[in-house]
């Protein structure tokens, strides 16, 4: 091999673990808000893809005085992206009032529906889940979400030196001439 293909191969190289690297690099914490300081999050975990809270408690009630129940917690994003959740009823009974992803709220959201949200920039965000149950026997509602990161300025400059770098190897190449005698 040349040294321009070495060169080019190493490249495409870093350019793949640049890649990866910048889309698991989260460092994501739950934590309860400063309105609740010493109210639980309910098992709230996240590895920098995707994560969930669950098994948080909704007292019986019927149609007419549904019990209620909310979480509100703070989690940590490192960078501009896309987060998504998801909410779970645990019971027959269970629906939603409220969803809160920072300044954005949704009003009686559908239980399954994928909800996203834009992450301009990295920080903490809050996030409540207001629940409503109308059986007679006592629920709990979870949710699942994750959060795709945008990649990194450095990320995107060395996509594009690969990109050019394997181009310009194309350009290079010498035809092949066969001489037909």
């Amino acid at each position: 091999m040349t040294k321009f293909k070495y060169l080019m191969t190493a490249a495409v190289a870093a350019g793949a673990f640049t890649m990866v690297g910048s889309a698991q690099a989260a460092s994501i914490v739950c934590k309860s808000t400063p309105a609740k300081p010493k109210a639980p999050v309910e098992s709230c975990s996240f590895d920098g893809t995707a994560g969930n809270f669950g098994s948080t408690p909704v007292a019986a009630g019927t149609v007419a005085k549904p019990g209620t129940a909310s979480t509100v917690f703070q989690i940590l994003l490192p960078q501009a992206g896309t987060f998504y959740i998801s909410l779970t009823p645990g019971g027959p009974g269970i629906g939603f009032n409220k969803l809160t992803f920072g300044s954005a709220t949704e009003i009686n959201p559908p239980a399954g529906h994928l909800f996203d949200f834009t992450v301009k920039k990295g920080g903490w965000y809050d996030i409540g889940v207001w629940a409503k149950n109308t059986a007679k026997s006592p629920a709990t509602f979870s949710s699942s979400f994750s959060f795709d990161a945008v990649p990194e300025p450095a990320t995107w400059g060395m996509m594009i030196a690969g990109v050019g770098m394997a181009g310009a190897s194309l350009r290079r190449r010498r035809s092949v001439r066969v001489a037909v005698a």
